[in-house]
């Protein structure tokens, strides 16, 4: 096997506390946590993602991302062509745009090298911008044995540089 550069791969468990307090960090009511059922973790390069303007993109935005951005450009196997294809995927919506199959998506493995976790690359409509969805999967045993909710598969390459991503969730 040959490492790659042009990718990272991000994964974790998600659990939500809510809180009553002042400016202080004073609490006056707790909520009791609860676990994250579904929904989405969205990770962007930019930092005023319009949410209500994600598009779900045919598969002509691919090549798109990787020529115009830069985003995992190189000539090998490794390219973003090459490993975010249209394919199935669990549906769901953002901001009620529903994300159908087939879309562009890559597949990561669990523990087993059984392909379970999702992320599918959506567009931000007017300016063309991609945003990646990593679908929840709760209580998953992940690639490395260990139990998350999931698993995103990012380009970190540009060409600009090493890519840093911005971290948005929707849960339900």
């Amino acid at each position: 096997y040959q490492q790659t550069s042009e990718w990272q791969g991000l994964y974790g468990s998600l659990e939500v506390q809510m809180t009553l307090e002042d400016a202080s960090g004073n609490v006056f009511y707790n909520w009791t946590s609860f676990n994250v059922n579904n929904g989405e973790v969205y990770f962007s390069r930019y930092g005023d993602v319009d949410f209500a303007n994600i598009l779900d993109p045919l598969a002509s935005f691919v090549p798109y991302v990787q020529n115009v951005y830069g985003v995992a450009n190189t000539t090998g196997a490794d390219n973003l062509t090459s490993t975010f294809v249209d394919g199935v995927h669990t549906n769901f919506e953002i901001n009620g745009t529903s994300i159908t199959s087939p879309t562009p998506r890559v597949l990561t493995y669990n523990y087993t090298n059984s392909p379970i976790f999702e992320t599918v690359l959506l567009r931000e409509g007017g300016v063309n911008r991609d945003v990646y969805a990593a679908i929840i999967h709760e209580n998953t045993v992940g690639f490395d044995g260990t139990t998350v909710d999931y698993q995103a598969l990012l380009p970190i390459q540009t060409s600009t540089g090493f890519a840093q991503y911005y971290v948005y969730a929707e849960l339900s």
